[in-house]
């Protein structure tokens, strides 16, 4: 079926595959500075935008949105702050609420939002 000229060859692909997936594994774990990516948390998610980093921050540029949308008379919806205030995505915003205040996705306008921090125990900056 196979010749020995392809079986060689065969086997010459499988060994460079291992070794390719060897060197990826291995920039992997320097990344993760030896940690296995089972290791690395992922509960805890941190915005890209600087400013949502900060709990007062976030409620405050929120809650100024909200305030927009109400002026430009359109109901403060996730939605209608993407729309029409320019903010962050529905699924943006509900991940920033959920994965990184604990807030429920539920949890809207941001005028019901707490002052402090909802997360017992931690700082106000991520």
């Amino acid at each position: 079926m196979f010749g020995p000229d392809r079986v060689i060859r065969l086997l010459e692909d499988i060994a460079e595959a291992q070794l390719e997936t060897a060197y990826t594994q291995r920039l992997l774990a320097e990344h993760l500075n030896g940690r296995t990516p089972e290791a690395v948390d992922r509960t805890r998610h941190v915005p890209h935008n600087r400013q949502f980093r900060i709990w007062s921050t976030f409620r405050s540029l929120y809650q100024a949105m909200e305030r927009e949308v109400v002026r430009l008379g359109y109901e403060p919806t996730k939605e209608s702050l993407y729309l029409h205030a320019g903010g962050p995505s529905v699924r943006t915003t509900t991940r920033i609420m959920v994965e990184t205040y604990g807030l429920k996705a539920d949890h809207w306008p941001p005028s019901t939002w707490p002052e402090s921090l909802p997360s017992e125990g931690e700082s106000d900056q991520i």
